[in-house]
């Protein structure tokens, strides 16, 4: 696998997520030398574009519940260095876009805790019988049973993992075919429990956070996204940690994901954040 943080030469090719050769949406290898020459010219325009770095941004803002300072800076020199030398590049680019991509990593991160867990777990919650039971379950039961909820209910993962689509590439993660092919067998289970523990520790850390409060105090809008979900990031920066989800930790630079941004993607993963959340 391509190291999609390693340091590479300023202007090298950026090594991104590891397209699956065995994938329909994530295959680098066209039937024909016309297609992959396109496939070719498509992808270094995609990577001179802004946009493209801030979906690469989106898996480390994913896996560390946070997109890292140094990593954004990174990725913002390496998005530099693609652009024609035509360009005119302002003394102020670096930190502009360096900016950029961290406030749209924000973003994402606020949608899935707040437009995606929160109001899940507060719906679930609604339950008379389903609250009187988790209240009073140990961290270990809570989890046992998040872990059954989302395997058991049609639609909760993808509506989590949906945001991520223009670079991971959920049909082979899922429904992939790599018959004789080990390595790839065993990245798709181990992502398949690293992106299902990300779910289940992730809303453990939501409900006793910001659900539980709703059991003595009522819902203000502004105190929770303004004061309470600040406050609880730094718990979710601790998820990968935790002793459930370490053997099953994939890297960005590992994830398996498509040669392409395709644009009806992008701009459904864009509608997804930027809708004002509730």
């Amino acid at each position: 696998m391509d190291n999609m943080m390693s340091q590479q030469d300023r202007g090298q090719e950026y090594a991104q997520p590891q397209p699956q050769q065995n994938s329909p949406q994530g295959s680098i290898s066209p039937a024909n030398g016309d297609e992959k020459a396109t496939t070719g010219a498509e992808v270094e325009y995609q990577t001179q574009q802004l946009w493209y770095w801030v979906e690469i941004a989106k898996p480390f803002a994913f896996h560390n519940s946070n997109l890292p300072l140094a990593t954004a800076s990174h990725l913002s020199e390496i998005y530099l260095s693609r652009l024609p030398p035509t360009n005119d590049i302002l003394p102020t680019a670096h930190t502009a876009i360096t900016l950029t991509l961290l406030s749209t990593s924000h973003l994402l991160l606020r949608y899935l805790i707040l437009g995606v867990l929160f109001p899940l777990l507060r719906q679930w919650s609604t339950n008379p019988t389903f609250h009187a039971f988790i209240t009073h379950c140990t961290r270990a039961q809570r989890l046992a049973f998040w872990r059954e909820k989302v395997l058991t209910t049609p639609g909760v993962l993808d509506r989590y993992l949906e945001v991520l689509d223009t670079m991971l590439d959920r049909k082979w993660v899922y429904h992939g075919d790599d018959r004789g092919d080990m390595a790839a067998r065993d990245l798709r289970s181990k992502m398949q429990l690293y992106l299902l523990w990300k779910f289940v520790l992730s809303a453990d850390v939501v409900f006793m956070e910001l659900v539980m409060r709703l059991d003595y105090e009522p819902y203000n809008r502004e105190r929770f996204h303004e004061v309470y979900y600040p406050a609880m990031l730094p718990k979710m920066m601790a998820i990968n940690r935790d002793p459930s989800i370490v053997p099953f930790l994939v890297e960005p630079r590992q994830w398996p994901s498509k040669s392409l941004v395709e644009e009806e993607v992008l701009n459904r993963c864009l509608a997804l954040i930027g809708r004002r959340l509730e």
